[in-house]
């Protein structure tokens, strides 16, 4: 797929964007983008007008008035683009969000690739696509027919060829229920309503228990005379004030003025809101190419993103109850990483297997949306650059031969008491013998020391790969002007290394107060034999080159428990540790001032008090 050059994307909402910002940074692709409305922004682009605007054309915009995002900031933001950075709040308003879209397509310059958008209604004309469809099997190539429309003129059709096409397309999704029709109040869906000052005192039964339907109930409760809030959950997931009354049922039928639920309560309403969802509609492609199963989910997808016969046909925002802000961005990383040949994707059998599974048995749903994630993160993974990301791990394995790790570890790290014994083909088989399925091995062992340019014998090592025949672990007995820096490993390399240097140099002064050498050897068999130097006893080190060197002050106590504080944040909060700044006052004292979860902590320590 690597000759791919025309890609046809249907739509500049947020998927549209996404996938523009990602193709758009390979240069071998010619991007095309077809968007029906006047501005960018699909459903982010509001509007008080609902169903069809005065020009007939669909409204697509599913915001209303007051709306604020559900959904928290870390996981409302596309990579590289911080919400802090725009000064944008965790929880957007709509008109905050869609500024945040455009200031995206601006940074990246991509509006130029958004065909026809209707910046001036009686000048300009806008494009509406009528048709994809596949050229032949063999091709992969696809015809999309567009409707240009000018705004004072009859639409004429376009013909373009693509050779991949992006397409998102939901409309609203409605209950089958009895006597509809001869409801004479106000029914419409959700995706309808804008103002709760629309319902003064009136009233309004909804449909729904998700997002919207808690979300409208709240602001609806505030103006209507009476809110019911029905659904099939076993409870609302979430506390419902006493305005608002909850039925645990569904719609059965209507009348004139009421509506009948399936445990047959019949509610006397003005107005009914269905708070149900969409589901996918693709109007404009050949009957077959997308299959709808139980739940009205695409069934023939894999990994909900292309159906295996047309794999340069990409459908983003399949799974709806998902952060689509992350989620959208990394289909995009996906479908770049199939159009350049990068994804290691399954051969066609395993592919059939993997899509009739999820088909079957899978939906996705906010719970397990990182599970599907970090799939598609691994498809990717071994030709991509995306590995650093840590949210794309789908598992991750610790071992180890401690009796327990030194810092608590998050729930999506599995710790293994055990090292390994030996490899598989695609496994890891433990010490303990318990086996473990991976992708990649990371070897976190640490360092040797090695010096192949020195005569043999000069160095001798001891147990753990230790160097064992150095004073003070700088210079060998036989040799006193052979001198080595950074022996002990697990030390505050920048401060012991200014310290090593200055021992040397008082060692090349001759100012040194060194042992005889007898006792000099007496020194070097104990500390090879019963000592190793690390993070908790380098200061006592510190403090034994200052004596013999005679020139240099250790450094004070107050360093000691600047270290032991960073040591006990790192073995009980490793994730946050060094988000402190610490500050030394004289020798006695210091203070932390870190950032945990917005919390500034302020400490000052004084040594007497420890």
């Amino acid at each position: 797929m690597s000759d791919i050059k025309r890609i046809g994307i249907i739509g500049a909402g947020l998927h549209g964007i996404s996938a523009l910002r990602r193709l758009s940074q390979n240069e071998n692709f010619k991007i095309k983008c077809f968007e029906r409305n006047f501005d960018l922004g699909g459903t982010w682009l509001y509007t008080d007008q609902i169903k069809e605007d005065i020009y007939g054309r669909p409204i697509t915009s599913a915001i209303y008035h007051n709306l604020r995002t559900v959904t928290p900031g870390p996981l409302m933001e596309i990579d590289d683009y911080p919400l802090e950075k725009y000064g944008l709040p965790c929880f957007m308003t709509h008109q905050q969000v869609l500024q945040y879209l455009n200031w995206i397509v601006d940074d990246c310059d991509i509006r130029k690739l958004i065909k026809n958008i209707l910046s001036l209604l009686y000048l300009s004309s806008i494009q509406r696509v009528k048709e994809v469809k596949p050229v032949d099997l063999a091709s992969k190539r696809y015809k999309m027919e567009n409707y240009i429309c000018d705004i004072r003129h009859k639409n004429h059709l376009q013909t373009e060829e693509f050779d991949a096409v992006v397409v998102n397309c939901s409309v609203p999704k409605f209950p089958d229920v009895e006597n509809q029709e001869e409801f004479e109040g106000l029914l419409l869906h959700s995706m309808w309503y804008r103002r709760p000052e629309n319902f003064v005192d009136l009233k309004v039964a909804l449909l729904g228990c998700r997002y919207t339907g808690i979300d409208l109930a709240f602001e609806l409760s505030k103006f209507a005379k009476k809110v019911y809030l029905c659904h099939n959950w076993t409870k609302a997931p979430t506390i419902l004030p006493d305005n608002i009354t909850e039925k645990r049922s569904s719609f059965k039928r209507f009348t004139k003025s009421s509506v009948i639920l399936d445990n047959d309560d019949e509610l006397d309403v003005d107005a009914v809101i269905y708070c149900t969802g969409y589901k996918h509609e693709f109007k404009f492609l050949p009957e077959g190419i997308v299959k709808i199963g139980k739940n009205s989910d695409v069934s023939n997808f894999f990994k909900y993103i292309f159906p295996a016969e047309w794999r340069t046909l990409f459908f983003m925002g399949i799974p709806r109850q998902v952060s689509f802000f992350k989620m959208s961005d990394h289909e995009a990383l996906f479908i770049r990483s199939v159009l350049e040949n990068k994804a290691k994707l399954p051969n066609d059998e395993e592919m059939q297997k993997i899509i009739e599974y999820d088909g079957a048995n899978r939906r996705i749903t906010c719970h397990n949306q990182f599970d599907w994630d970090k799939e598609l993160a691994l498809i990717m993974l071994e030709r991509s650059n995306l590995i650093h990301h840590s949210a794309f791990i789908l598992q991750v394995y610790l071992c180890h031969k401690w009796t327990k790790a030194p810092t608590i570890l998050p729930d999506n790290i599995i710790e293994k008491l055990s090292s390994f014994k030996r490899f598989t083909k695609s496994s890891d088989i433990l010490e303990n013998d318990e086996e473990l399925d991976v992708d990649a091995v990371i070897y976190c062992t640490g360092y040797q020391h090695e010096f192949k340019f020195l005569p043999e014998g000069i160095v001798k090592i001891g147990k753990h790969c230790d160097v064992c025949n150095f004073f003070k672990y700088i210079f060998p007995a036989e040799w006193r002007t052979l001198f080595f820096m950074g022996i002990p490993r697990q030390v505050s390399f920048f401060k012991r290394s200014d310290h090593e240097a200055l021992f040397i140099r008082s060692m090349l002064e001759n100012k040194a107060k060194l042992p005889n050498d007898e006792e000099m050897q007496k020194i070097i068999e104990y500390d090879a034999a019963n000592r190793r130097i690390t993070c908790h006893n380098q200061f006592d080190w510190d403090q034994e080159l200052s004596q013999y060197a005679g020139t240099f002050q250790p450094y004070p106590p107050v360093m000691k428990k600047v270290w032991e504080h960073y040591f006990n944040s790192w073995s009980t909060d490793f994730r946050n540790c060094k988000k402190n700044t610490y500050k030394v006052h004289g020798n006695e004292s210091f203070s932390v001032e870190g950032q945990f979860v917005g919390t500034i902590i302020l400490k000052r320590v004084n040594l007497n008090n420890i």
